[in-house]
């Protein structure tokens, strides 16, 4: 009697075990939901942010501190206020559609266009100003030659 409880316990224990090791149709669920997954190949990056900055030429009309270049062009400031998706249609489409393709002056000191930017430079660059506006502390200061540590 106790060995047929042992055996009827050991035998569905068994039958436990190979029904949960078996996937069971579950492996194209899962490849189905990663395949969904939309992978981001764009990585912020300040540093390639202000390359694009300096290739852009932005410096030629906005500024970074308060005094205006030109009265109806925004500083840099005013431009990192402004929310990012109304930033992106601010710069790409309103204010710069196809401005850098007629104007020589710019085109001369080969400065990039905006309208040959690719998505992940006009993430980078959005980035780049919105992060001039953003106080970002110090953690560690190296201190001069000349002072007490």
């Amino acid at each position: 009697m106790v060995l047929n409880i042992i055996k009827v316990s050991l035998g569905s224990f068994l039958a436990l075990i190979f029904f949960s090791c078996t996937n069971g149709g579950h492996e194209q669920t899962v490849a189905n939901n990663i395949s969904k997954v939309a992978q981001d190949t764009c990585q912020l990056d300040l540093g390639k942010a202000q390359s694009i900055e300096l290739h852009v030429g932005c410096i030629n009309c906005h500024t970074y501190d308060e005094k205006r270049q030109f009265a109806q062009v925004p500083t840099f400031k005013e431009i990192s206020n402004i929310d990012s998706l109304k930033l992106s249609n601010f710069i790409f489409k309103t204010r710069h559609n196809g401005y850098f393709l007629k104007d020589t002056i710019l085109l001369n000191h080969n400065n990039k266009a905006l309208d040959t930017l690719d998505e992940c430079e006009k993430r980078n660059l959005i980035y780049f100003i919105k992060s001039n506006n953003r106080h970002i502390p110090q953690v560690l200061k190296v201190p001069e030659s000349g002072e007490d540590r």
